[in-house]
């Protein structure tokens, strides 16, 4: 039997599980990342009608977001902007619009194209993020009529995997990392990994290419229940 660890939490990985049990493949939980809110109380979030778009690049930065400000504070004229279909996702499950997405699931690109787009236009733009990120929006729209505005909403911080959960894996079997974050605290825990590697997406990828490991395979949406089509 193929074993996939998967850099998720156990409660997660639910239906992936039994959709895997039937190819013989044995799902293996590694969370070694939690998300911690940096929005301990709504005061952190500014005054919203001060800005036209909001921005999320993770369902992360939307669930944290919203876990503070309600969809009823929204300014009805703002418009949501979202880096790919997981996180849309997150923001359809607010009962919210999407008025922007970029081609790929980028960061990079969620910024360069709505740039391209509205550039002629003076815009405020709020960018609900992470605490750390891959692109730098903020000098990459120094120049622009859009004006860049940013709040920090989470961190995600490493979580202590038992290493029982690892020595299971061989060079037979697979990882799939979900976020940068997760490479790096794979790292800091256990080195260099045995098992074929897959990166959910670019960003992750890049993490993974950083520490001059190989990935072997990447997924062309950042849905973790593609992974059973590669294996």
């Amino acid at each position: 039997m193929i074993n996939l660890a998967v850099t998720r939490d156990k409660n997660q990985l639910e239906s992936l599980r039994l959709k895997a049990k039937k190819k013989n493949i044995n799902i293996i939980p590694l969370p070694v990342t939690e998300i911690i809110s940096m929005l301990s109380d709504g005061n952190k979030i500014p005054e919203l009608t001060l800005f036209d778009w909001l921005f999320f690049s993770s369902a992360n930065g939307v669930h944290t977001f919203f876990a503070q400000c309600k969809k009823e504070q929204l300014p009805h004229t703002i418009k949501i902007a979202v880096v790919g279909e997981k996180t849309g996702e997150a923001v359809r499950s607010y009962n919210l619009d999407i008025n922007f997405q970029p081609t790929q699931a980028y960061g990079k690109y969620l910024f360069e194209e709505f740039s391209n787009k509205y550039n002629n236009q003076s815009l405020q733009i709020l960018y609900i993020r992470a605490e750390k990120i891959n692109f730098n929006a903020q000098e990459f729209l120094a120049h622009s009529q859009i004006k860049y505005n940013e709040i920090i909403s989470y961190k995600s911080q490493e979580k202590t995997v038992n290493v029982s959960e690892v020595d299971k894996l061989t060079d037979n079997d697979y990882i799939l990392f979900t976020a940068p974050s997760t490479v790096t605290s794979y790292k800091n825990q256990f080195g260099t990994p045995k098992a074929k590697l897959i990166a959910i997406g670019n960003t992750t990828k890049d993490a993974i290419k950083s520490n001059n490991w190989i990935t072997n395979i990447i997924l062309n949406k950042p849905e973790i229940d593609k992974v059973l089509e590669y294996i």
